[in-house]
């Protein structure tokens, strides 16, 4: 009687059919996590945006103002640091004593100079402004804690809205690094919503607060930011960012950027967070005597008082 042999393993052909399925599915599985953990990184991102939306409101319901962008006792370029509006916030973001610890009583608001290569104590000033905050840091940014590029300071990847002009208006061209240039007409204020010991109302915006840019994204490649202000009026992108032309979303190492593919989130001035693409019209400003005429849409919502209608539907997700 003749018996057939017991196969004690898979055949060949049998294997390859398996890896080949094993490799289907995983092709197919890995870009669906991948974009799944996109998107939980950039609603959590989205989310920190608001919490800074409900401080920024809290802020000027308590003082019928908005933090200033950065404040120093002078308005030259060579200036020492000052704390800004983040640091201005801290209350309202469940940082009270932290708050209390750097600006003191009586009104002191000079930034600490920190010797990056030092360790200091734990309840220093100049450790507090180190700290690392998880609000202030994207969660899809690579960025450290201390924030080695500029000065080893606590990092921010939010930056304040300083407008459709270039930022470094206060320092002189040859010391604005990666400026986009010197400008025919000085503005003598910013029609962003921050910028050096500025107090804007939400009554000075009048193109209305869904039409006015208040916060963007500050990433890794760009250098991100700092939380507790600028290291001088030179260094004003430590803390706030333009929205000039030339100075688009992810072109220059002074512009809004982000991590999230395809653009970055936006705090608007009203508190409502929108994903804007990367590909927002942007068009040099016109100026008009002191008055700056924004023609892109990138510019017309950094501008709070430029008086023009702009598209938030083609360039923008819906609202979170």
């Amino acid at each position: 009687m003749n018996h057939l042999p017991i196969r004690s393993a898979f055949q060949r052909l049998e294997l390859l059919v398996v890896v080949f399925v094993a490799v289907v599915l995983t092709s197919v599985a890995l870009p669906a996590m991948q974009n799944a953990r996109q998107q939980a990184a950039r609603s959590s991102c989205a989310n920190n945006m608001k919490m800074l939306g409900i401080a920024l409101h809290n802020y000027h319901d308590t003082y019928n103002t908005l933090p200033p962008g950065w404040i120093t006792k002078t308005d030259l370029p060579n200036s020492e640091g000052g704390f800004g509006w983040m640091t201005m916030i801290l209350p309202f973001v469940e940082q009270p004593a932290l708050y209390d610890n750097l600006v003191t009583p009586m009104g002191q608001c000079v930034l600490p100079v920190l010797d990056t290569q030092k360790a200091y104590e734990d309840h220093s000033v100049e450790k507090m402004v180190q700290l690392g905050i998880p609000t202030f840091q994207c969660p899809f940014d690579r960025t450290s804690e201390i924030n080695t590029m500029r000065g080893s300071y606590g990092v921010s990847n939010y930056s304040g809205s300083y407008g459709s002009a270039p930022v470094s208006l206060l320092a002189p061209a040859d010391e604005a690094l990666n400026w986009a240039g010197a400008i025919q007409v000085e503005q003598k204020i910013p029609n962003g919503l921050f910028f050096w010991c500025s107090k804007v109302r939400f009554a000075d915006v009048p193109d209305g607060l869904s039409n006015t840019f208040m916060v963007g994204e500050r990433g890794v490649q760009n250098g991100a930011g700092i939380w507790p202000g600028v290291r001088s009026n030179a260094l004003a992108n430590d803390a706030v960012t333009d929205c000039a032309y030339n100075n688009e979303y992810n072109t220059t190492l002074a512009s809004f950027s982000s991590q999230h593919p395809g653009g970055m989130n936006v705090l608007f001035a009203d508190g409502a967070v929108r994903f804007m693409k990367e590909d927002i019209e942007s068009k040099p400003d016109t100026v008009n005597g002191q008055q700056w005429v924004a023609q892109g849409v990138y510019q017309k919502l950094a501008n709070r008082r430029d008086g023009q209608i702009s598209d938030t539907e083609t360039f923008f997700d819906k609202p979170q």
